[in-house]
């Protein structure tokens, strides 16, 4: 399966994705860094809250620290994430939200393919996140809301082992993170 950089228009579809869902080492990997590419993505970037959120200054988006599954906690204010990311299909991931609250608020939901690209970092991999602000972030896929024009029976992911997206078959199980436009 080839996976596709955030710029291309072209996908590849099929049982590829499983396949590399089979092959995925079981064993978290430590993130790689690239001194080479400028970081953008440095903690500065984020207004982390003691209640287990974060919020993009550049976006003003407010994004849950943990992807869904896992439990939130904070000590001596360092965020924390316990436990495994939970994975869900693309119909079971836009249904998370309908009776969620979290931190406080209600408005929770799946984010677009863009938003969650901007969470990709490209000076880092395995996962393709500032796991300062997003601890434990598996470098797996994540669902986006957006579905795959071109197809109706697929629809957008990003891959947080190297920050790309794809569109894939909507029954897989994939990993979710959660926003709220954070004003």
């Amino acid at each position: 399966m080839k996976i596709v950089t955030n710029q291309s228009k072209h996908k590849k579809k099929g049982i590829g994705l499983m396949v590399l869902l089979f092959v995925m080492p079981l064993n978290p990997i430590a993130q790689t860094t690239n001194s080479k590419i400028i970081n953008q993505w440095s903690d500065n970037r984020y207004t982390v809250h003691n209640n287990g959120t974060a919020t993009d200054v550049r976006t003003g988006l407010m994004w849950k620290i943990c992807s869904e599954g896992q439990t939130w906690s904070e000590s001596s204010g360092t965020p924390a994430c316990s436990g495994s990311a939970s994975t869900y299909t693309w119909k079971q991931a836009l249904e998370i939200v309908n009776s969620h609250t979290f931190a406080g608020h209600s408005n929770w939901r799946v984010p677009n393919r863009n938003e969650l690209i901007s969470l990709t970092a490209e000076d880092r991999y395995q996962p393709a996140i500032n796991s300062n602000i997003f601890p434990a972030t598996p470098p797996y896929f994540f669902w986006s809301s957006s579905p795959d024009i071109n197809d109706s029976g697929y629809a957008w992911m990003v891959y947080f082992e190297n920050g790309n997206d794809l569109g894939d078959f909507r029954g897989t199980r994939s990993s979710v993170r959660l926003v709220r436009l954070g004003r």
